[in-house]
């Protein structure tokens, strides 16, 4: 139950990505997502880094909104992975 109120607060493309590298038949726990989350966070800040995404954009600003988001669930799936 505490992975699906953790899931309807990611954006539509982050779930998308999540539910694409999960396996088949693989049920969702706090500690898989947190793992999950993890990755995507650091892929993605990688290939901002190498793509040389100037900060000052507008794409970089509402950017910064949407990986905040991320991170923020992020952060409850740490905390209640301490729970466990």
């Amino acid at each position: 139950m505490l992975v699906s109120l953790i899931l309807i607060k990611l954006p539509k493309d982050v779930l998308i990505h999540l539910t694409d590298q999960k396996s088949d038949g693989q049920e969702w726990t706090v500690k898989l997502l947190r793992e999950k989350l993890h990755r995507y966070i650091t892929n993605r800040e990688n290939a901002e880094r190498q793509s040389g995404i100037k900060t000052d954009s507008v794409y970089s600003d509402s950017n910064k909104c949407y990986m905040s988001q991320v991170r923020g669930a992020m952060t409850t799936t740490e905390a209640l992975g301490r729970r466990q």
